[in-house]
């Protein structure tokens, strides 16, 4: 089975990715604002590629919430999005690809059945929807 995460990196998700990664193939990953800001999103998502050897593919999603302002956890969490008592995720460089939409609907494309695990707040998804519906037909 192949799956596409949404996430917007949080601590949450790096621990969901560490679990999916020895149990299915992760096609790729989108990224969003959520519990961080977007470019925080790509940092944490590139230390974590280095901390934990990844080689499935990072993606940007879509940079703002369709509607309104774009609302994070950092006064509760931080910064970065993980809070934590010392040990952090290394600082490295970006190694996050751009352009997550066309790349998630050419995934979508060839699937015959999608599976679609949304960690993050459903951003990107509603974009990809909206702007390509004929996609969720099959």
């Amino acid at each position: 089975m192949e799956v596409w995460v949404d996430s917007d990196m949080g601590a949450d998700d790096l621990l969901a990715l560490q679990l999916l990664e020895n149990h299915v193939k992760i096609a790729g990953v989108s990224l969003c604002f959520g519990v961080t800001t977007l470019d925080q999103a790509r940092r944490n998502a590139s230390g974590a590629m280095l901390a934990f050897g990844w080689k499935f593919p990072f993606f940007e999603g879509f940079p703002r919430a369709l509607s309104g302002d774009c609302h994070t956890a950092e006064r509760v969490l931080g910064a970065t999005g993980m809070r934590s008592r010392g040990r952090m995720l290394p600082r490295c460089p970006d190694m996050v690809r751009m352009d997550a939409i066309p790349e998630f609907w050419c995934w979508l494309e060839k699937q015959r059945k999608a599976v679609i695990l949304a960690l993050g707040p459903l951003t990107n998804l509603a974009w990809a929807i909206e702007n390509r519906p004929d996609l969720w037909d099959h």
